[in-house]
């Protein structure tokens, strides 16, 4: 219905490995509105702990990469140290 009504630039969904049901209106999405992907580690449970975090994080945005061609990522995050690392995954995803 919100992409029907024209009235919205931009929707906000979650989208991650784990949660995929927004994935099939990513295309129409793309021609109306600018995509607002939240919850890219679905609130924790796609990013391990210790060293295997980055390369987590690193999956993580290359899995919104693939499907969303152009759009935001929010990422939310209360500690600073969480912030930097997905800063460091966000540039480094290649």
């Amino acid at each position: 219905m919100a992409l029907g009504s024209g009235l919205f630039q931009a929707l906000q969904f979650p989208f991650n490995r784990s949660n995929r049901l927004f994935g099939p209106l990513l295309a129409e999405m793309a021609a109306s509105a600018v995509p607002i992907v939240n919850r890219p580690f679905a609130m924790g449970a796609l990013v391990e702990g210790g060293q295997g975090a980055l390369e987590a994080g690193r999956a993580a945005f290359r899995f919104i990469a693939s499907a969303v061609e152009r759009g935001i990522v929010l990422t939310g995050t209360a500690r600073p140290d969480h912030l930097e690392q997905n800063i460091l995954a966000f540039r480094t995803r290649q």
